[in-house]
């Protein structure tokens, strides 16, 4: 009964379309907010896909089979290129570079105001610098409190809604900045690498959630200004925050593309439960870094707390700092 159902050529026509059509909207997605939903849901389209197509294919659809078969590749192509996750690169065995720096990002408005839990997943990570987000009066008193000893420099934006920021840190803080967008805070911190004495500039930023169109809007000229702000700035610098929208978003990949940054998880293992979600925090750099290392951090709370990334200096940038100094 099913087969000669899809045997009848109008059925086929409307699946093939609807399909094909399901598959553009998330590669080319209009900017609206209908649309910017479905299109977040990237992965599990694409598993669908896959799944369809072996159905059609064990009731011998062969056209279905096809169109199925070919969107779920496409989507696929589509998501491992805009989600940057790439094979790592091979370093040089003669090449042995430290560590430059070790960064962490944390929101603590997941941990559903489990103070000691936090406090203690945040200290486990033993990150050179930690960036805080959805910072409170509470939280903040919190944390300065429990976090000093361990990171005895620190700035914040401390705030009642939840663009409240903080970031910690285990090296001296050289320099505090803080960029507005319209009302909503990004702060920038500038400190000296473990090696080298290079400094690097840490931007921690949080963008509204797109939950309604105007919101939308706002998030990509929110992206735009850290994007402006970013390439203005000369030495190695990596950016953090919950950006709130998945890799393959335009809103993401603009400012990506037009501050120059990588996004770290191409070093990390992502594993089967990424099929089935997407990130919305980010820890991204300039081409003067190497990610040699990305985590996501856990916590008895949650499976996903944080993240962490650590960062060594590109061999050519070493080089061409030395020579600048001598």
């Amino acid at each position: 009964m099913m087969t000669r159902i899809l045997s009848y050529r109008p059925i086929q026509l409307i699946l093939t379309t609807l399909i094909i059509l399901g598959a553009l909207i998330c590669v080319f997605t209009p900017n609206y907010l209908l649309f910017k939903i479905g299109a977040s849901f990237a992965n599990q389209i694409m598993m669908a896909y896959l799944g369809l197509g072996l159905l059609f294919l064990i009731l011998k659809q062969h056209k279905l089979t096809f169109t199925c078969f070919a969107c779920c590749g496409c989507l696929c192509i589509f998501l491992k290129f805009y989600s940057n996750w790439e094979w790592p690169v091979p370093v040089d065995p003669g090449e042995t570079m430290e560590v430059a720096l070790d960064v962490a990002h944390f929101n603590v408005a997941t941990s559903n105001d489990d103070y000691e839990t936090t406090i203690n997943s945040i200290l486990a990570s033993d990150a050179d610098i930690i960036s805080l987000q959805e910072v409170t009066p509470d939280w903040h008193d919190f944390l300065q409190e429990s976090l000093l000893a361990h990171y005895p420099y620190s700035t914040s934006f401390v705030s009642m809604d939840p663009y409240g920021l903080a970031i910690y840190s285990k090296r001296k803080i050289i320099d505090v900045d803080t960029f507005f967008f319209e009302k909503i805070p990004n702060l920038h911190i500038k400190v000296n690498a473990r090696v080298k004495g290079q400094p690097i500039s840490i931007i921690s930023s949080y963008t509204m959630p797109p939950l309604y169109q105007s919101a939308l809007v706002k998030l990509k000229e929110h992206m735009k200004t850290i994007a402006a702000y970013t390439k203005d700035i000369e030495q190695p610098v990596i950016t953090v925050g919950d950006y709130n929208a998945p890799p393959w978003f335009e809103e993401v990949r603009l400012l990506m593309q037009n501050a120059q940054l990588e996004d770290s998880r191409s070093m990390g293992n992502q594993g089967l439960d990424n099929l089935f979600q997407y990130p919305i925090d980010y820890i991204l750099y300039s081409g003067q870094l190497h990610c040699s290392d990305f985590q996501i951090l856990t916590s008895p709370n949650t499976s996903h707390f944080g993240i962490k990334g650590a960062y060594k200096f590109n061999t050519g940038f070493v080089k061409d700092a030395q020579k600048t100094i001598q």
